[in-house]
């Protein structure tokens, strides 16, 4: 009787051990998310399926995921309008899951209508106690296969070949710059932007700042569009002398579709 005592006590010392490491088991992991697919820089397009393959894992127990779809469009994020038959893309959902491992794997479409241009995927993560995985962002393009040729953007000044020097006499505050060149497109003629970047400074740099000087306009229409009664204007208080920049002229068709081109402007103060 004593020998069966003795085992009892020591199977229930035991189990309060066991108990007890099992308590003291401490989440302070973050998830983490593997993004299979979409693969950065994967082409969709407008009615076809969009795969998602993504595993998401956790030490001891998942939570909650979310995946987005958005526009990154240079900054033009414009919704659809009246007489517009194209709209960016956005979509997202938000799902609860458990376990250490979630493997997510499905198609959605692309829509019908959908505005051409560059967008971001994103993967967000939860656990059990709160922690966020690092999250993924994967660009992708996507094209609307209603028009797929992207508009023609010629321009002749500003020099896209070679540094454009601004000199900025001493009694003066503002230089006009006159463009020449053209914007044509097979279907429809969209808008225009203009901007105005410390050179190494712009949207794809690493500073991600925002444009010193910027200039738009997306009530265009038609197949032609004349750069040459277009004006920029410079602002000596705002430049620094022997200071480059970077002028990008970007032109956008009617399903988005997009061309650019790139000036270096040389600022002299005399």
């Amino acid at each position: 009787m004593k020998k069966v005592l003795l085992f009892i006590n020591a199977a229930i010392l035991l189990l309060s051990a066991c108990k007890k490491d099992k308590k003291e088991e401490v989440d302070n992991q973050k998830p983490s998310i593997i993004v299979n697919k979409p693969s950065s820089n994967a082409l969709a397009k407008s009615g076809s399926d969009f795969e998602i393959d993504i595993h998401f894992r956790d030490n001891i127990n998942l939570s909650q995921y979310k995946l987005e779809i958005h526009p990154n469009f240079d900054g033009h994020t414009h919704g659809k309008t009246e007489n517009e038959s194209t709209a960016p893309w956005k979509w997202d959902t938000i799902v609860n899951i458990s376990g250490k491992e979630h493997h997510a794997k499905f198609k959605i479409k692309v829509p019908m209508n959908v505005q051409a241009g560059n967008y971001h995927f994103m993967a967000m993560c939860t656990d059990q106690v709160g922690f966020e995985a690092p999250f993924k962002v994967i660009d992708f393009k996507v094209i609307n296969l209603e028009d797929t040729i992207p508009p023609t953007l010629i321009v002749n000044y500003p020099s896209l070949s070679t540094e454009n020097v601004l000199e900025f006499a001493a009694n003066e505050n503002q230089k006009i710059i006159s463009f020449q060149g053209s914007i044509t497109d097979n279907q429809r003629i969209k808008g225009i932007k203009i901007q105005l970047y410390e050179h190494g400074h712009n949207e794809h740099g690493h500073n991600h700042t925002q444009p010193i000087y910027e200039y738009q306009n997306f009530n265009l229409n038609g197949t032609s569009f004349d750069l040459n009664n277009l004006n920029f204007y410079f602002y000596k208080d705002d430049l620094e002398d022997n200071g480059e920049y970077e002028m990008k002229i970007i032109a956008y068709d009617g399903v988005g579709n997009t061309t650019n081109k790139m000036a270096i402007f040389l600022v002299k103060k005399l």
